[in-house]
């Protein structure tokens, strides 16, 4: 299992992730809603979990397709990831 975490600091009042690549691991556009949130050193994550075999995928955050979006992020699936979206693009934390 992989976590790919998200610290939404661009403030999407409705956050999806959608993947492109190997396969589409969160259904078509806009993606997937979060599956919980968590907190871990006073962070709080919003967070989806994959299965994977080390693919590697492209990660777009959205407003659930409305307004902005974030440039592709390239990941391989084969670790966690604990992420901070703006409004300028991606980073890893």
């Amino acid at each position: 299992m992989v976590i790919i975490a998200v610290e939404n600091s661009v403030g999407y009042a409705d956050p999806h992730l959608y993947v492109w690549g190997g396969r589409e691991a969160c259904g078509g556009w806009p993606g997937a809603a979060p599956m919980g949130s968590k907190t871990i050193d006073d962070v709080d994550y919003l967070y989806w979990e994959f299965t994977s075999a080390g693919e590697t995928e492209h990660l777009i955050f959205n407003n659930n397709g409305g307004g902005p979006q974030t440039p592709d992020y390239d990941v391989i699936l084969d670790r966690d990831y604990y992420l901070m979206v703006t409004a300028e693009g991606v980073t890893a934390k």
